[in-house]
């Protein structure tokens, strides 16, 4: 409060400053002709101004304009972030099944069958795989691996390993 007001009395100061030393200098240094030449100038524009009413419908015409801007940003960011979401929940799909597929084939055997899974972390934990290869989300996912064909010449199963929506198989080596 003591700021503002300090603010106001220096502005009004500098305009008592400013005006006396517009009066000495008027005096000064303008003929008689200018004199009245100055009056009828500020006579004529001396009540032009901005009225309230016209600041209220600026400011309404503003805000007519400026509330559907607004609204589109905030839908569009939220669009933004839930396509985000997806792309992270895709790729996490797809590096889970590049990360299956590299394992041993005795180690991946041990999780046939269908699980679900409610978040990442929980995956990262049951096979002991590397955090620094997924994003950190929160959506479920569901893990598929199935015998598909056995192999007399290696004693081994084809795998199909599904995560998601992605799908491939697995032929031992």
């Amino acid at each position: 409060m003591y700021f503002i007001r300090n603010l106001l009395g220096n502005i009004t100061l500098n305009m008592k400053l400013n005006n006396k030393f517009r009066n000495e200098y008027s005096n000064k240094y303008n003929s008689k002709f200018s004199n009245k030449y100055d009056n009828k100038y500020r006579n004529k524009y001396k009540n032009k101004g901005e009225l309230l009413i016209e600041s209220l419908v600026s400011l309404f015409i503003i805000s007519i304009v400026l509330i559907p801007i607004s609204k589109n940003i905030c839908n569009s960011y939220r669009y933004i972030k839930k396509i985000n979401m997806k792309i992270d929940s895709n790729m996490n799909n797809i590096n889970l099944l590049e990360y299956l597929k590299s394992m041993e084939y005795e180690k991946l055997i041990l999780f046939e069958g269908n699980k679900k899974y409610e978040n990442i972390g929980e995956i990262i934990r049951d096979f002991e795989i590397n955090n620094s290869y997924f994003f950190d989300s929160k959506n479920s996912i569901e893990i598929c691996i199935k015998k598909i064909e056995y192999l007399n010449e290696i004693e081994k199963w084809i795998l199909s390993i599904r995560v998601g929506e992605y799908e491939e198989k697995y032929i031992p080596k």
